[in-house]
């Protein structure tokens, strides 16, 4: 019983002050992250002609990942590298981002006129810059099935090049392919797309092109029909067209309080922390 006693004192002793050295040296403070935000806005965000009224506005990240629908499950391998066989693979839900390096928007047509608006008689396409050689088609279901392939996700995959990354690259392709042939997902400019007279339609509108490359330019809807003959063939039609701006915000996160800040205490750290990350490399 006395060893006891005294293995029980060699033990709790040292464990004593152990916790008080604990309870008096302060927790290490957390180091901020800093981040860059591009931030859309649509000039003017609403315009009316004709009976027919078009509402624009950016879609972000943040609301994106709102909707369910875009939430797929995917195979993935949980072993890395020492798992070689695609029978091993697992299903999880994951956030697809189906719009990935694609400017989005959401738009509400309101249709008061006489007749159906078709949208597939319309042409819908962003002009970057001030130059009417830069246009870019907005891209319908068909073309979102075509662009599969090329969503960074499943490139990523291709490029390993082995029966797994194989596997879980097709099983993203099915995922994008239920998001996109989904009758929840609403394409405004969509072949199918018809507004009804004193009816409102909503959806989402989709540019191949990368938001961080489309600084300043225009959407362009050009052949709205607002008027036809008693044929139902269109007598008139109009051009509407929406400026988009784009402005970086500078963000600073700490112990998960996220505050804007300017942009030179942004650039400072960034440069601060590429400088340090060189020294590692070369001091090591």
């Amino acid at each position: 019983m006395k060893h006891l006693k005294l293995y029980a004192g060699i033990f709790i002793i040292p464990l004593f002050f152990i916790m008080i050295g604990c309870a008096h040296f302060p927790k290490t403070k957390e180091k901020p992250t800093y981040q860059k935000k591009v931030i859309y806005s649509v000039s003017p965000s609403v315009k009316s002609k004709e009976g027919v009224t078009i509402k624009m506005e950016y879609i972000n990240k943040e609301e994106i990942k709102k909707n369910p629908l875009y939430t797929q499950r995917v195979k993935s391998n949980p072993y890395g590298i020492l798992n070689d066989d695609v029978k091993d693979l697992k299903r999880k839900k994951v956030y697809i981002d189906p719009f990935k390096n694609k400017l989005s928007f959401k738009v509400t047509i309101e249709n008061k006129t006489n007749h159906i608006l078709r949208m597939k008689n319309a042409r819908v396409v962003f002009v970057e810059g001030k130059s009417m050689n830069n246009l870019t088609p907005a891209l319908n279901k068909n073309t979102l099935v075509n662009s599969i392939p090329n969503h960074p996700k499943v490139l990523y995959y291709r490029n390993e090049e082995t029966p797994i990354d194989d596997a879980i690259a097709d099983s993203w392709v099915k995922a994008l392919r239920r998001v996109y042939s989904s009758n929840q997902l609403k394409i405004i400019n969509d072949v199918g797309m018809e507004i009804y007279p004193d009816f409102t339609a909503s959806g989402i509108l989709v540019f191949p092109i990368s938001p961080s490359k489309a600084m300043e330019g225009k959407v362009n809807f050009f052949d709205i029909t607002t008027k036809v003959d008693k044929a139902g063939n269109p007598i008139k039609k109009e051009h509407f067209d929406f400026i988009i701006k784009s402005k970086e915000r500078y963000f600073k996160t700490i112990e998960n309080e996220t505050v804007e800040i300017k942009k030179d205490e942004y650039r400072s750290n960034k440069k601060k922390k590429d400088t340090n990350f060189l020294d590692s490399l070369f001091n090591n």
